[in-house]
């Protein structure tokens, strides 16, 4: 597959896709993953805080920088 640019490669899912998100379960796995990834990423930030006398890290701007890569991620992954 040749992609020529970002918008060529995301696919906007259709309805059908969104059904699966009224489960319950697969909500409730979804929020245990985001809830993890947000504690490792802020226990890697405070741990690199500690290693140098530096600026220290915005930790409300290191969550939107992890959320917004995740969802990148999701968008570009190819479909099935």
């Amino acid at each position: 597959m040749r992609v020529s640019g970002v918008l060529d490669a995301v696919r906007v899912p259709g309805a059908d896709a969104f059904a699966g998100l009224a489960d319950l379960a697969l909500l409730g796995t979804v929020l245990a993953f985001a809830l993890i990834a947000s504690a490792e990423s802020l226990f890697s930030a405070a741990a690199v805080d500690r290693l140098h006398d530096g600026p220290r890290t915005e930790y409300d701007r290191e969550l939107l920088a992890q959320g917004s890569a995740t969802r990148s991620a999701a968008c570009l992954a190819p479909s099935p």
